[in-house]
């Protein structure tokens, strides 16, 4: 599967409880921490990008609407990321596009490498994971065929528990430390240095 050929979904509309203020909007490596996954997105030279957010207003919004990326607004986002991945699908061009990567946009150390190696596995199945070493993790790729299930997701879980029981999923094992992903200011403080090392 080429990514050229596919959508992106950023799935950005928590609500960085833990973190004291918007988390994505923080700064990091010279940035804000959810530019990290636009950049991802502008190149792999993906179809389409889709940035789930809770309000269609507000800097983070913004920020994704100033990258391109079709905003898609989730005011549930308390249900979990099933929700947010589920409108995301509804909004995606399906007639263009053959699959579609899925990004958290507090993940910024999964880089073009990461997203190449999913493509590159997901040949015949319909869903290609990252794996930690100990459990599935974003970022994934789904093939077209299990967009209309992906269409049913709820909760955290969202996709693993859409797709549960399907024999087509492939597991890619990636570094752990390059699927960090950004909860407090005490991770900006430990991990900012080391932004640039994955992208």
């Amino acid at each position: 599967m080429r990514l050229s050929d596919c959508a992106v979904v950023i799935l950005a509309a928590g609500a960085s409880s833990r973190f004291g203020g918007d988390k994505l909007l923080a700064p990091f490596g010279g940035v804000p921490l959810a530019a990290h996954a636009t950049r991802v997105s502008r190149d792999v030279g993906a179809r389409q990008v889709v940035a789930v957010v809770p309000s269609s207003g507000g800097p983070r919004a913004r920020l994704f609407a100033e990258y391109g990326a079709d905003l898609v607004i989730n005011h549930d986002a308390d249900e979990g990321q099933g929700r947010s991945l589920a409108l995301a699908i509804g909004a995606i061009d399906k007639a263009n596009v053959v699959g579609v990567a899925v990004l958290l946009a507090d993940m910024p150390f999964v880089g073009v490498r990461h997203l190449t190696l999913l493509a590159a596995s997901i040949s015949g199945a319909g869903a290609a994971f990252a794996h930690n070493g100990d459990h599935r993790s974003p970022p994934a790729l789904f093939s077209r065929e299990v967009f209309p299930v992906l269409r049913q997701a709820t909760g955290d879980a969202g996709a693993r528990n859409a797709l549960r029981g399907r024999g087509d999923i492939v597991e890619v094992a990636m570094a752990p430390e390059d699927l960090i992903d950004i909860d407090t200011k005490a991770d900006i403080a430990r991990y900012a240095p080391q932004t640039e090392h994955a992208l």
